[in-house]
């Protein structure tokens, strides 16, 4: 299981979650902005959901032995996550992945280079053939994150997910891996 991932951004990595990591996470995960742009990510966020959140990355490493989640870290500290979401299973040829970064380090183009690392990673590691990204149509700097990562937003999907009692419109995005 391959522990710690370089990406193009000077010192920028993909490394385990730990420990260690929670406090950190509640901090940077009681974020509105980053709750209105994710659909898994509850507010508030308490440590309950970081243990939660840890046990269930360590189950799914222990069951398998591979890792399909990643804090993203710069000079060490830890300032977001990227991770496949497996809901086809971890035997499909194809999985979504998710991402998201602390305020202070969003619009430098680091999030490119973590999802970069993070697609090089999932084709390799886990031989997945095709990686999709769905994205609120109201959130266009995760679909610049995407097109930038060679993503194609291949259409809209209506009303496709719910939040707050609100049905949300989709972009779907994806990315194939090349032969």
């Amino acid at each position: 299981m391959t522990d710690r991932i370089q990406t193009s951004y000077p010192g920028m990595i993909l490394a385990p979650i730990e420990k260690e990591d929670l406090e950190t996470l509640v901090l940077h995960l009681n974020d509105l902005e980053l709750y209105r742009n994710t659909l898994s990510i509850p507010h508030p966020y308490t440590m309950n959901d970081a243990i939660n959140y840890f046990r269930q990355v360590r189950n799914f490493e222990r069951k398998y032995g591979k890792r399909k989640e990643w804090s993203i870290r710069y000079n060490s500290r830890l300032i977001g996550g990227a991770g496949a979401l497996m809901n086809y299973g971890p035997d499909s040829h194809k999985t979504e992945i998710g991402y998201w970064l602390a305020s202070p380090y969003r619009g430098k183009g680091m999030m490119s280079a973590a999802v970069m690392a993070l697609t090089r990673q999932l084709f390799s590691e886990w031989g997945f053939v095709r990686l999709e990204a769905n994205v609120f149509s109201y959130n266009p700097a995760s679909c610049r994150v995407l097109e930038k990562c060679g993503f194609e937003q291949e259409g809209v999907l209506k009303k496709f997910c719910k939040k707050d009692g609100e049905y949300l419109d989709t972009f779907l995005y994806s990315l194939l891996k090349s032969e």
